[in-house]
């Protein structure tokens, strides 16, 4: 059997879209804020997101938020499942899985 390509193995599509967004990572170390930046979506699904990201502390198994800017209701709680590490001539990449049926708008 052949192997199943990326876009026939998810549930839904993934449309290449750039949402700027700030990113809210709960701190471990008990600082009240946790840490915030800003960034942008490199492709969206109806259940995640990629995100371009080069956050230290951004790992699989953390829950984020993703807040849409300028969209006060845009925010999506999500739990990282990859990472890929900045290159020489490439941003840092994440993969983040929607929670509880929320997506970007």
């Amino acid at each position: 059997m052949a192997p199943l390509r990326d876009q026939e193995r998810r549930r839904s599509g993934r449309r290449r879209i750039e949402i700027p967004i700030t990113l809210l990572l709960d701190s471990e170390d008990s600082r009240p804020n946790g840490l915030l930046c800003e960034t942008i979506t490199v492709d969206c699904s109806d259940e995640g997101a990629r995100i371009s990201a080069n956050v230290d502390g951004l790992r699989p198994g953390r829950v984020l938020v993703l807040a849409a800017m300028g969209d006060d209701e845009g925010v999506v709680p999500g739990l990282v499942v990859w990472v890929t590490p900045p290159g020489p001539k490439r941003a840092g990449q994440a993969g983040v899985k929607f929670l509880h049926g929320s997506r970007l708008r």
